[in-house]
């Protein structure tokens, strides 16, 4: 699975907001970009966008059932990687750079 992809069903399935637009902030993708990735994923079944209740506007994005399963094989995977990296790359350092990168704006 693509460091892209993983990234993007561990948002979904931690946001609190599972909205297009709330899962775009989290990411910090332009909705464009999010629109094109989130149909890869929903192509390969591990995610399903629906309406919102009333608002037929309002599009949620979740996993579905194999997009946990393949998640939570790509998990122990993702934390050996990570754990390999951290041994070349200051986690700190690494902390800061995410923080302060996820305060860059965005264009929508």
């Amino acid at each position: 699975m693509p460091i892209e992809q993983f990234n993007l069903l561990t948002e979904i399935m931690a946001a609190q907001d599972d909205s297009l637009s709330g899962v775009a902030k989290s990411t910090c993708l332009d909705k464009s970009t999010l629109t094109r990735n989130l149909k890869a994923l929903e192509k390969q079944g591990l995610i399903e966008i629906a309406t919102g209740g009333n608002d037929s506007r309002r599009r949620l994005v979740s996993l579905t059932e194999t997009g946990a399963e393949r998640l939570a094989q790509a998990m122990p995977i993702w934390r050996a990687a990570n754990s390999s990296l951290s041994r070349f790359v200051d986690t700190e350092l690494a902390r800061k750079v995410a923080d302060r990168s996820r305060k860059l704006p965005v264009k929508s």
